[in-house]
């Protein structure tokens, strides 16, 4: 059994991957897609990882604001990490 991990990918599962990291606004609900919106606004930048799961970050150029731990599903990730973002940044 593999491990699951980016060695064990073919090679149309990380284009996959790399286009899901891309283009993962469009993988949002209505609501979440206002948000990140919001805070692309404020300067924030988005950065999903998936690795063992999904984990998305909020970065402000090189630091990162927030961040979730890695997810099953990507919409639990993205909560995360703007719930963990600092009150100047939730609405």
């Amino acid at each position: 059994m593999s491990s699951g991990g980016f060695e064990d990918l073919t090679d149309g599962e990380v284009e996959r991957q790399a286009e899901l990291e891309e283009h993962w606004q469009e993988r949002l609900e209505e609501s979440d897609q206002a948000t990140a919106a919001r805070l692309e606004e404020a300067g924030l930048t988005g950065r999903l990882q998936i690795g063992d799961g999904f984990r998305f970050a909020w970065l402000r150029g090189d630091e990162v604001i927030a961040e979730s731990n890695f997810r099953q599903r990507f919409p639990e990730a993205f909560e995360e990490a703007v719930g963990r973002l600092p009150a100047q940044y939730r609405a």
